[in-house]
């Protein structure tokens, strides 16, 4: 069915399709939608099967019984069995698409609600009709096994309230299966919970539940071992680089093929996010929605998602069609027809885009302690964007868990580690880079240098080899992290001879590699920090990008005659606006950083995430940092309730006043004990020193150091794990982009953190930093 945001004058058929179609006025950019489960019927796909006899028998001999008998007749009553639904709902749509494109249609977009995104994939490409079609029967047979359970249709409210709803039932059994319109929502799990749900969801005003005719609990946690299963079968899938983009269930965003395997066993036990992916739709562009397959479902929900959505769809179309506007000069891949000149998935540069294998030039950087956790650089990495393994504070062993488990989750390439620079203690970042090699990590965001090291150095080059034509091979991959321009100039230029030298004679590199880490630079990209959390230089991003970017390119062009150092920016994206600003100067990608640690995927304490989302943009403060106490360096810090902040600078005062613990006075002692350390500095100084070993004899005052110092690590690890008795010192880095964020979603479901996911803020971010580059920068 087709559909226009505006009038339509009348209603017609193609001949002999099924495919009906609203005329309309418009660009007439068109997406295909293929339905899922429930659509089927007996005597559907009639006049298709007598058109396509040669792939009928295609599909007779995949399945092993007569498509044709089970759908026009069906005698044994199986169509509305799983196992034989799937595949002849499949068959049936992909017949009618086949219809479609031979009356002249191309569409721009496609989709298909659950079962249907298999069609979606096969009419872009991705995927050819055998293969697909061998997927469906397997996934249709695997899912039929699982009977313990059902689906439940509550209509009449919108999705968060029927979340919010189901914590207060305690119905922490169910999960969300479909987001199939504002109002209409399905619900997935056990019978005994369904039912019960549905009783309580009768008490609630304007809302209104139906139990589906499924024979078990689909998209839900409970395909889990269905899902396994189904993983050895999109194992031995070819997939392909489609032709037409694909909008996937998981995300609402754009397949791509090299992702096409895990989005597709996620699609088992994930929502299907179909209100986003019509809304995701109608920001691009389209403007006529055409049902392929049985039935009206699909044309319902889309109609229904257009009318209640049609505010934001207006104020994301506004903009006039641009799409004669010249490409991105960054990027040879022009825009979709019909779409505007910006869109999430063009802006930056094609150069990083394709050097990390993303589909977004966008990344979220690293925070120390693992709070970019595993979880949130897996989700990164599932919707096209590159995260950061928090690495910096996180013991080695636990360091090899997390990359294990990356590896194991998206794969070597679609993550990095933060590696934290430590030129005071070279053994830890030589054991670190250890941890690197031995794990085979591809690529590290290098942070907090300010000269190269040689054990960075040592990373660099052994990741070194040629290429049949004698040209160097990178295989450990640089992303520098970055606020001073001397620190970007030796990232843009080739190792320090004097490392390289001194590597070679430990013989901790080959000759060959130290001529190969000669003719590179040390980095493949480098990300300009401005005013962001933790240590910070408070730099404005619109004096320090293109300063260093100059900077970058005038060494990069001195050393190797080149100019194609790729430059991002980070610190105080919490904004649409911030993001376009940064694109607006010049960034081939962006970072987001404080803004994460108040996702779901954050590891941190509930405590932390509850003090973050009500940060406002002045509630932040410059502390002095623990791990560079005795420098005086400052890190920025959340103030709004917390002490932290001031009383660690007092830390810092009384270091600077005294010499030694024994010169302070006693009323100080005693306050310190009280409120700062909340036990007698005695018991501190004794952990310190068994802590720090016999053999380390401490002078008085470097001992006053390590005790104050001691301070810092426990305000770290109490705000980690929400402890209490300290919640008044909790230390969370952060910078005022969270408060600009927070700011941004008001009123919305997005105040409550734990409706915050790292990938779903940063391409909302990405959206509507397009559109307003649209609006504002045509």
């Amino acid at each position: 069915m087709l559909y226009r945001h505006s009038a339509y004058t009348s209603w017609t058929t193609l001949a002999d399709c099924q495919v009906t179609v609203l005329l309309m006025i418009g660009n007439g950019v068109k997406a295909c939608l293929f339905p899922g489960q429930g659509s089927q019927f007996v005597t559907m796909g009639t006049q298709q099967f007598l058109r396509h006899p040669d792939l009928v028998e295609v599909a007779d001999r995949i399945l092993g019984y007569s498509i044709r008998m089970l759908c026009e007749e069906d005698p044994r009553k199986e169509l509305g069995n799983t196992a034989f639904t799937q595949p002849a709902l499949f068959v049936v749509n992909h017949l009618m698409y086949l219809d479609y494109v031979e009356s002249g249609a191309v569409p721009d977009f496609v989709a298909g609600h659950s079962l249907g995104e298999y069609n979606a994939l096969v009419a872009s490409g991705i995927l050819d009709f055998e293969s697909a079609l061998r997927l469906v029967k397997q996934r249709g047979a695997l899912m039929a096994r699982v009977t313990d359970g059902g689906m439940l249709a509550v209509m009449g409210i919108d999705r968060d309230k029927i979340v919010a709803h189901l914590t207060e039932f305690d119905l922490t059994g169910i999960d969300v299966a479909n987001y199939n319109t504002p109002v209409q929502t399905i619900l997935s799990g056990r019978r005994v919970d369904l039912s019960c749900a549905a009783e309580r969801f009768a008490e609630v005003e304007g809302c209104c539940c139906v139990p589906l005719n499924v024979s078990g609990p689909f998209h839900s946690r409970y395909m889990e071992d269905a899902r396994k299963d189904f993983d050895r079968d999109l194992a031995r899938v070819r997939f392909s680089d489609g032709h037409i983009e694909v909008i996937s269930n998981c995300t609402a965003r754009p397949y791509e093929g090299s992702r096409a395997a895990k989005l597709l066993s996620r699609q088992i036990v994930s929502p299907v996010n179909w209100v986003d992916s019509i809304r995701y739709l109608m920001a691009r562009g389209v403007d006529e929605f055409i049902q392929v397959g049985p039935g009206n479902t699909i044309n319902g929900l889309t109609k229904k998602i257009m009318q209640l959505c049609s505010p934001l769809a207006a104020e994301e179309m506004e903009v006039e069609d641009r799409s004669q506007r010249p490409a991105d000069p960054n990027t040879t891949k022009p825009p979709t027809r019909g779409t505007r000149a910006w869109s999430s998935d063009n802006l930056g540069a094609a150069a990083f885009r394709e050097q990390f294998g993303l589909r977004y030039a966008c990344m979220a950087g690293g925070m120390y302690k693992g709070i970019s956790s595993v979880a949130m650089a897996v989700a990164m990495a599932e919707a096209g964007m590159l995260g950061v393994y928090g690495a910096g504070g996180v013991d080695f062993a636990a360091v090899r868990d997390a990359v294990r488990e990356l590896t194991r989750r998206v794969g070597k390439g679609h993550f990095a580690v933060n590696y934290i620079a430590s030129p005071e203690m070279p053994d830890h970042e030589n054991a670190f880079v250890d941890v690197l090699l031995q794990e085979d990590v591809d690529l590290v965001e290098a942070s907090a240098f300010m000269s190269m090291t040689a054990p960075l150095v040592r990373y660099r080059a052994t990741g070194m080899t040629k290429d049949s034509t004698g040209r160097p091979i990178i295989g450990h991959r640089v992303i520098a992290k970055l606020s001073h321009p001397e620190v970007a100039r030796a990232f843009a230029s080739a190792a320090p001879q004097r490392l390289v030298n001194q590597l070679v004679t430990e013989g901790s590199i080959t000759q060959d590699q130290a001529e190969l880490v000669a003719s590179v630079p040390m980095a493949d990209a480098i990300t300009i920090e401005a005013d962001s959390g933790g240590h910070t230089d408070g730099g404005a991003m619109a004096v320090l990008l293109p300063t260093i970017r100059r900077h970058v390119k005038d060494a990069e062009y001195e050393s190797f005659g080149t100019k194609s150092m790729l430059i991002g920016a980070a610190g105080g994206i919490g904004t649409p606006e911030a993001m376009a600003a940064a694109f607006l100067l010049g960034a081939d990608y962006v970072v987001t950083g404080s803004v994460n640690q108040c996702t779901v995927e954050a590891d941190t304490s509930e405590a932390v995430k509850d003090l973050l989302s009500r940060v406002a943009v002045q509630d932040t403060k410059l502390a002095v940092s623990g791990d560079m106490f005795e420098l005086g360096a400052q890190i920025q810090v959340v103030r709004k309730g917390t002490f932290f902040a001031t009383r660690a600078n007092k830390l810092y005062e009384i270091y600077r006043q005294y010499d030694s613990l024994d010169q302070v006075p006693a009323e100080t002692i005693k306050q310190l004990e009280d409120k700062f350390f909340k036990r007698p500095l005695a018991d501190v100084r004794a952990e310190v020193l068994t802590h720090k070993g016999s053999k380390n004899e401490l002078s008085p005052r470097s001992e006053m150091a390590a005790v104050f110092k001691w301070y810092f690590m426990k305000s770290t690890s109490a705000a980690l794990t929400g402890d209490r008795e300290w919640r008044l010192d909790y230390q969370v880095q952060c910078g005022p982009a969270m408060g600009a964020f927070n700011n941004f979603i008001k009123g919305t479901p997005l105040e409550d953190w734990r409706k915050r996911r790292t990938s779903e803020i940063a391409t909302m971010l990405l959206d509507r930093a397009a559109h307003t580059l649209n609006l504002f920068h045509p």
